[in-house]
């Protein structure tokens, strides 16, 4: 009698993060397990002419007031974001008055006819009786208001720096308390105490606040960031496809909900609500390039599910066991009906925005070409012929996916596909599988009485 084909076990996905050891295997691939601080930036290389300018300055190791915890940190983190949208940053962590005041007047020269320029600053502040505002050096030594002014750096010199240089669009962003001068708020951090500039604003500025007047900003203790600035740093990354106005609207709901209501961000400017951060041509085109991928890919990870279900078909008609009846039979099964079977196990476990990030680097080069090469490696197990070859990965393509598993999204996913619902949604389809191959005269033959 003829052998049957029996019906594949089939995992969720043939992509599964946590099966890449068996291609790290076949190309000899050694993880640098010792290098945990390496991290992915996916971007283009391709400059871009318009100029981007910014000064960051963040004092936390204050000799006479209250140290703070993280504006360095936070100082680190949006210079990442920046650097990785063209910026020219400038950095100064620590600094006394006089090394301020030479940055700033440094920045004023070099945002001159730039497309953008950005201040960003986390570290102490203070308003004088007169509401001006200031900010603290770590030199400074300030018991009571007069002090204020004589050791502080007024923060309209940033305004009249810009004003001058005049670049298309300037951003002030304070991580910054705006409470009581003088008051204690030691444990909270992250201390600036500002008013408001409104009344300086010129045409293409917006100046934004980590909180509202009054108010404390927390400096993120026991995290290794402000929510300020993890806000800005999220938002930074969508710079490209969003108006600013969206941008810091969504800076706001995110530090609200980060400190569960306890601060909430505002801003004020004097900018179109259709304002971008960059305003070129090339920026333009590369928004709607990328609004293209990001609508061809929003369902990349679901599309290379299904692709995986093909994989025992492509056996099965490659058999020479099989008949060709039998063949065209399982030709007809229509794998697209369990589509929202396992699509429903997807959208459970995983957010929108997760969705988002891994279908995002499913797209990447380097995903592509290591699950290329690993579902040739199963077709060449099964011993089915090939149409093409897929290109071997290098081990510095192999390093990003490995890296990618070992963040907190990559592990969720591994999880995921050990979880009892994959296994559920992976019951269903086999069991239509089967029922349908039954069908088709290709089933497990009744055992040997």
């Amino acid at each position: 009698m003829k052998k049957r084909i029996l019906p594949f076990i089939l995992t969720l996905t043939l992509t599964n993060l946590t099966a890449c050891n068996k291609i790290k295997e076949i190309i000899g691939y050694q993880s640098n397990d010792n290098n945990d601080s390496k991290k992915i930036v996916i971007k283009s290389k391709k400059e871009i002419n318009n100029k981007r300018v910014a000064l960051l300055i963040a004092n936390e190791d204050y000799k006479n007031q209250t140290k703070l915890n993280n504006p360095v940190n936070d100082l680190k983190l949006i210079k990442e974001k920046l650097t990785n949208l063209n910026y020219q940053v400038r950095t100064l962590e620590n600094a006394t008055k006089k090394e301020m005041f030479r940055a700033i007047k440094k920045f004023g020269t070099n945002a001159k006819n730039a497309d953008s320029a950005i201040f960003y600053y986390s570290g102490h502040g203070m308003i004088n009786e007169d509401r001006k505002n200031f900010l603290i050096p770590v030199n400074a030594d300030i018991s009571q208001k007069a002090d204020i002014e004589s050791d502080g750096v007024d923060a309209y010199k940033i305004i009249e720096a810009l004003k001058q240089a005049k670049p298309r669009l300037s951003l002030i962003l304070f991580d910054a308390c705006r409470n009581n001068p003088l008051a204690d708020t030691k444990g909270v951090g992250g201390a600036n105490r500002f008013a408001n500039l409104a009344y300086h604003l010129d045409k293409q500025f917006l100046i934004s606040y980590a909180t509202r007047e009054g108010e404390v900003a927390y400096d993120g203790r026991g995290k290794k960031n402000s929510p300020y600035a993890l806000a800005l740093a999220t938002q930074f990354d969508l710079a490209t496809e969003k108006p600013l106005s969206e941008i810091f609207n969504e800076v706001k709901k995110d530090v609200y909900s980060r400190t569960q209501g306890k601060q909430m961000p505002t801003k004020v400017d004097d900018i179109f609500l259709e304002t971008m951060l960059f305003s070129n041509k090339e920026d333009k085109k590369k928004r709607k390039k990328k609004q293209q991928v990001n609508e061809a890919n929003k369902n990349l990870l679901l599309d290379m599910t299904m692709e995986s279900l093909k994989i025992p078909m492509e056996v099965i008609q490659s058999s020479d066991q099989v008949s060709a009846e039998e063949k065209v039979c399982v030709s007809k099964i229509d794998l697209n009906s369990q589509r929202g079977i396992i699509k429903e196990a997807i959208e459970t476990a995983f957010t929108s925005e997760e969705i988002k990030q891994l279908n995002d680097f499913y797209a990447t080069p380097e995903m592509q070409k290591v699950n290329n090469y690993g579902r040739e490696q199963i077709l060449i197990q099964m011993g089915l012929p090939l149409k093409e070859t897929a290109e071997k990965p290098s081990k510095e393509e192999m390093q990003v996916v490995t890296e990618f598993s070992q963040t907190e999204m990559g592990q969720k996913y591994a999880q995921f596909n050990l979880s009892e619902d994959a296994n559920a949604s992976n019951e269903k389809v086999n069991t239509f599988i089967k029922e349908e191959l039954d069908k088709c005269g290709l089933g497990e033959e009744p055992a040997k009485e």
